[in-house]
């Protein structure tokens, strides 16, 4: 396929768009209640596109975008590209401060969101309510930008704004048409995700067309799909290469229960899923105590971002039906995606020390430094962080080794990143906000993976300042409602499951944060329960 050759995201929107045109009136997009037709999907990104342009959209244009996985959501995201903008994902868990920061870094000129979003953001019913959540929306509606709402308008609270359902019935003229661009520039940014940070140190990973282009040409090559095929998923990759391949595509929610994957996989005929482990294993488990088999069309399940082990893949295979199911244990990270990829019989077939994750895919180079840090380079890899000189290896802070069949195995981790979800927690980043609160002396945000999802609970240990005066109920009960309420620095994401309150273990002449006791401390207090649960 030439446009996944190129590295030019215009080419690539193209491809998607005549794959669209050319399939029958089949709903090839559902979301929810919403079922979108091939044609209709093409014409809805081709017009938005044209009316972006219009309005004065040009490449390099930086916008915010805050609309969840959604018709919408893939339209906007195709015709910005299609522009030749920058992309930049709004964390709805990232406080008023920190936003602020990103905010004043990335300088937008486009802000797109749903209604809900702008209504959560501003005094009212619907920002209560998301703070109880344990969420601070900023105030979208005041950044001087052009704004682009999914959903009505909702007076006094979404500013004057271009809506979707304009934008996607607007005449494509050929005033319009001359304003998009030819080709999009490969080596420019046309992504950007912040992974986390602190108001001193955001970290947003740039992408550019060529890395996200490289990404989704890896993928495409690796899925075996058609246009009977039928994909459950809500990311902007696993959806163009539904497209591509002509598949159709349910978009999965973000917040994914038991009882919904089930009930979307039966409904719509699901022949390929995208879940995270927590969520597998959650649904596994759903399936076995409700004495049900496995849907039966399908075929091919993809695990990624959290540490797959072993527990979760024999949960599943030993479900009725789950011994003809392909599993497909995916490695990368956000900076490289995808790194290697694994069958999960070929993953529970291991036997060695580590974590075997497979071979690297073709186009990925590696290299060991001397400390057995994983180095990795290749056309999917971004251009660096915002702010930052790009470079040519990512340090992957895996330890690693290679076998004997030149496969990855992950020998554990140089840096202390945590791993939640879909998200990494980076404890350095978070420690400095948590030892200004008063009476804390020293701190520690420990990771400790749960030995069944591996997934992992956030354990931070304080150690009182010598002058605190305080109780450890009270301190503890300080710093949780600091970093909760005191305007929110860090990620939501980053915030503690459980606060401890003592002296830390100190290792070494330089008397350092004893880490491995810490969290050798942790794992017997959260994860011994666990699994003597499991037994």
């Amino acid at each position: 396929m030439n446009a996944l050759k190129t590295g030019d995201l215009a080419l690539l929107v193209e491809q998607v768009i005549a794959n669209a045109s050319a399939a029958g009136e089949d709903a090839m997009v559902v979301a929810g209640r919403e079922r979108v037709s091939g044609p209709d999907f093409a014409e809805r990104v081709e017009r938005t596109a044209a009316g972006l342009a219009a309005d004065g959209m040009r490449a390099g244009d930086v916008v915010l975008f805050g609309v969840r996985p959604s018709v919408d959501c893939f339209v906007l995201s195709l015709a910005c590209m299609r522009v030749g903008a920058v992309v930049t994902f709004i964390d709805p868990g990232a406080g008023a401060e920190l936003f602020a920061r990103r905010i004043e870094m990335l300088q937008p000129t486009w802000v797109m969101a749903e209604s809900l979003i702008y209504a959560a953001s501003v005094p009212g019913p619907l920002r209560w309510y998301v703070r109880r959540a344990g969420m601070e929306l900023p105030n979208l509606a005041k950044i001087p930008a052009r704004h682009v709402r999914s959903g009505p308008r909702i007076p006094g609270f979404v500013p004057r704004s271009l809506s979707t359902r304009k934008l996607r019935r607007a005449p494509i003229t050929d005033a319009a048409r001359a304003q998009l661009p030819t080709t999009v520039d490969p080596a420019t940014t046309s992504v950007l995700v912040f992974t986390s940070g602190t108001t001193g140190d955001p970290k947003g990973v740039q992408h550019t067309g060529g890395s996200v282009v490289a990404a989704m040409r890896m993928m495409y090559d690796y899925f075996d799909a058609s246009s009977a095929s039928t994909f459950y998923a809500h990311t902007a990759h696993a959806f163009v290469v539904a497209m591509l391949h002509g598949a159709r595509t349910v978009v999965s929610p973000l917040s994914l229960t038991p009882e919904r994957i089930d009930a979307d996989l039966r409904r719509h005929g699901v022949t390929h899923a995208f879940m995270l482990p927590i969520e597998a294993w959650n649904y596994a488990n759903w399936l076995e105590r409700s004495k049900r088999s496995l849907p039966p069309t399908l075929e091919e399940l993809v695990l990624f971002s959290a540490p797959i082990t072993a527990p979760v893949l024999e949960r599943i295979h030993a479900l009725p039906g789950g011994d003809t199911l392909r599993i497909v244990c995916a490695y990368g990270m956000t900076e490289m995606l995808p790194v290697s990829w694994i069958d999960s019989r070929e993953k529970l077939a291991w036997s060695g020390e580590g974590d075997v994750v497979g071979m690297p895919v073709p186009g990925v180079e590696l290299q060991l430094a001397e400390d057995g840090e994983l180095l990795l380079r290749g056309p999917n890899l971004h251009r660096g962080y915002l702010g930052q000189e790009p470079y040519e290896w990512h340090h992957s802070g895996d330890l690693a080794r290679l076998d004997e069949d030149g496969r990855i195995v992950l020998m554990g981790r140089k840096k202390d990143m945590i791993i939640r979800g879909d998200w990494n927690i980076y404890p350095g980043l978070y420690e400095g906000t948590a030892c200004k609160i008063n009476g804390v002396g020293a701190c520690a945000f420990i990771g400790v993976p749960d030995p069944i999802t591996g997934d992992e609970r956030v354990v931070l240990f304080i150690e009182p300042d010598p002058t605190c005066t305080a109780t450890a109920d009270e301190l503890r009960e300080r710093v949780e409602r600091g970093l909760r309420n005191g305007g929110t620095q860090i990620d939501q994401w980053a915030l503690p499951d459980e606060v401890r309150v003592g002296e830390l273990p100190r290792s070494g002449r330089s008397s350092k944060i004893d880490r491995l006791q810490l969290r050798s401390d942790a794992r017997v207090a959260t994860i011994e329960p666990i699994l003597e649960g499991a037994r």
